[in-house]
C-alpha cells in the first residue's frame, strides 16, 4: 500500500485499491480532499461503511430496494452500518460470529428463497460482498463498487473521505480499534484460555475510566448486568468464544474479546460512538481517540 500510495501521489491519481493474493480482501487509500495530495488509508470498517452507503443510496434513488431487504455484518463489525441501513429502512443482521462463512450461511439458509433481499455483507477485516453469486468475501466486486463511488464523488468535487466525514456528522463518530496479542505455543494457548476465563469469571466493571453496562457472553449464552452480576437476558444464537462488554445502553460503544480461530492470538475489538450534533468533528475525534487509548492501556496484556 505504501508503494501504491507513493505512485498514486506522483501520478495525481484519485484512488488506490489493493487485494491480498486470492483477492478476497480489499484495501483502499483515498485523497483527503479533491484538490490536495494528502492520502488516507481506510480501515476495514470505513470501507464497509462507504460501500454500504453507496449501495443503499444508489438503490434508493432508483426505487429498487426490495421489500425485506437486509444488510449483514458480524458482531464486531462497525455499528455505523446499522445506522445507515436504518436510515434507508433496510433491516440488518448483526448476530454473527467472526468469519465470513456466517454471512454466507445467512444467504444459503435464511434467504434461500429470497436471495434478492441480500444487499450487502461485511466484516471488519476487509471482507465485503455485494450480491449472492460468490457467497464469500469478494475483493473484485468491492473494488468495482469503490471505483464507481469514487468516480461519482469526483464529479461532485468530493472524495470518499469527504463522504465519510459527512456520515460521521449525521450518525455520530465511531472510533474503532483492533489490538491483537500473539501468544505462541502450548504456554501461549494456556495464557489465552486463562485470560478469557478470567474475563468471564470476574468481568471488569470498567476499563480505565469507562464503565461497563452489561456483558454479553456468547459461549454461555448470557447477558449479565455489570453492576449486579445477575443474568438479565439470554442469547439464543450464535454461540462461540466471544465476550462483549457494552459501555452504553444503546450498545454502540463496546469492547469485544475473542481468541483467533486461525492464529496464536487473542484479539480485542473496540468501538466508541461519540455524537457530533453540530460540534467540531475533529475535536470529537481527538477526545474519542484519547478515550480509546485509555481503554486499550487497561487490557489484561497491555
Amino acid at each position: 500500500m505504501e508503494m501504491a500510495v507513493s505512485e498514486a501521489r506522483a501520478r495525481s491519481a484519485d484512488l488506490v485499491l489493493a487485494t491480498d493474493p486470492d483477492a478476497d480482501r480489499l484495501g483502499v487509500a483515498v485523497r483527503r480532499s479533491a484538490d490536495g495530495n494528502h492520502w488516507v488509508r481506510l480501515t476495514g470498517n470505513q470501507i464497509a461503511v462507504l460501500l454500504a452507503h453507496h449501495i443503499l443510496e444508489t438503490l434508493d434513488a432508483r426505487g429498487e430496494i426490495p421489500e425485506g431487504a437486509v444488510v449483514v455484518k458480524t458482531l464486531v463489525t462497525t455499528d455505523l452500518i446499522t445506522d445507515i441501513a436504518e436510515r434507508f429502512g433496510v433491516g440488518v443482521r448483526t448476530d454473527l460470529l467472526v468469519g465470513f462463512k456466517y454471512i454466507g450461511e445467512v444467504i444459503e439458509k435464511d434467504l434461500h428463497d429470497h436471495p434478492e433481499r441480500f444487499l450487502f455483507g461485511a466484516e471488519e477485516s476487509h471482507g465485503y460482498l455485494r450480491g449472492t453469486f460468490v457467497r464469500d468475501k469478494d475483493a473484485a466486486g468491492a473494488a468495482v463498487l469503490m471505483a464507481e463511488l469514487t468516480g461519482r464523488l469526483k464529479a461532485e468535487g468530493r472524495t470518499p473521505y469527504d463522504l465519510l466525514q459527512d456520515l460521521y456528522r449525521r450518525h455520530g463518530y465511531y472510533e474503532e480499534r483492533l489490538r491483537s496479542f500473539v501468544l505462541e505455543g502450548e504456554k501461549g494457548l494456556a495464557e489465552i484460555r486463562r485470560i478469557m476465563d478470567g474475563l468471564r469469571r470476574e468481568p471488569p466493571r470498567a476499563f480505565a475510566d469507562v464503565r461497563v453496562v452489561r456483558v454479553e457472553d456468547y459461549a454461555e449464552g448470557t447477558i449479565v448486568d455489570a453492576d449486579t452480576g445477575k443474568v438479565v437476558d439470554r442469547i439464543g444464537r450464535p454461540r462461540g468464544n466471544l465476550l462483549i462488554f457494552r459501555f452504553s445502553e444503546d450498545g454502540r460503544s463496546w469492547l469485544a474479546a475473542r481468541p483467533s480461530g486461525t492464529e496464536p492470538k487473542i484479539k480485542f475489538y473496540l468501538s466508541l460512538r461519540a455524537p457530533v450534533a453540530g460540534g467540531d468533528l475533529e475535536e470529537v475525534k481527538r477526545a474519542a481517540s484519547e478515550e480509546a487509548e485509555r481503554i486499550l492501556a487497561s487490557l489484561p496484556l497491555a
